[in-house]
Formats: structure tokens, sequence, C-alpha cells
């Protein structure tokens, strides 16, 4: 069972999930729905959180410290695509798609992210349509925008 969050990450959460085009058609019930099932980790520094290639099983939020994503590249060298901080979200677009992780995420500092399971995130918006559909589109004009890179 998640540990209940403090009025402060819920708030924090919320803003978060505002912030993220994938989230803007949930209602704000369904936005209190999926921090409900939230929960909070504190991941040490140099702690890889995902490969690239890892089945997408959860999506994360950084409340605290800062979050590489990295890609592989020829010879084994990785290729930092970002930094994260608090507020942002990653892994969402694999959960979402079912596919692959296309990056790594790696903390580059201890850190404290929130984190959003597959089968949680799934209940949350079964019943949400005009979700469904937000987020094929998304799915779809970020496949195309990913093929132009």
């Amino acid at each position: 069972m998640a540990e209940k969050l403090t009025s402060q990450e819920v708030s924090f959460l919320m803003q978060a999930l505002k912030e993220v085009e994938m989230f803007t058609f949930l209602t704000v019930a369904e936005m209190d729905t999926l921090i409900g099932q939230m929960h909070k980790v504190v991941i040490p520094k140099g702690k890889v959180i995902f490969s690239e290639g890892d089945e997408g099983t959860a999506m994360f939020i950084v409340f605290k410290g800062r979050v590489q994503i990295a890609l592989k590249k020829w010879f084994g060298r990785k290729h930092e695509i970002t930094q994260l901080k608090p507020g942002e979200i990653f892994g969402e677009m694999s959960l979402a798609t079912f596919r692959p992780r296309m990056a790594s995420a790696v903390a580059l500092e201890k850190s404290e992210c929130f984190v959003l399971f597959k089968s949680s995130f799934q209940f949350a918006i079964a019943n949400n349509p005009a979700f469904i559909v937000h987020l094929k589109e998304l799915i779809d004009r970020r496949g195309l925008e990913n093929r132009k890179i």
C-alpha cells in the first residue's frame, strides 16, 4: 500500500501533471485518482532507474534531485538528451505505448521521485474514452516527430 502523501506533495503532483500534454484531458477527479496511486521512492546517486530497451512498467515525476536521460550511441558511449529537475516527468510514453524504453534514466544525485505503475495508470484511464483518443493522437504525433530526428 502506498504511503499517504502530504498536501504539499499532492499539490506538487497536480501541478506537474497539468504541465504534461498527455494528461490535459484528465479531469481533476481523474488526476486525484492517479495521484492516489503514486508513491515516493528515494534513488541513490548513480542508480540506473531504467535502461534503454527495458519494458515500460512505470512513469516517474522528479520531486527532488536531478535525473539524466541518455541514449546509447556507437561503441557504448552515452549521448545525454536532457537533465530533468523537480516537476519534470519521464517514462510516460513507454508506459502509454507498451513499447520498450527508448532511452536510459540515471539519478545524477540522490533524488526522490514519485512512481506510477502501468496497472494503476491503465485502471485510472480505463473509463475515459476522450483521454484514450487524445493519448493515441499524441503517440502518433510523437512517433512522426521522432522519425524526423
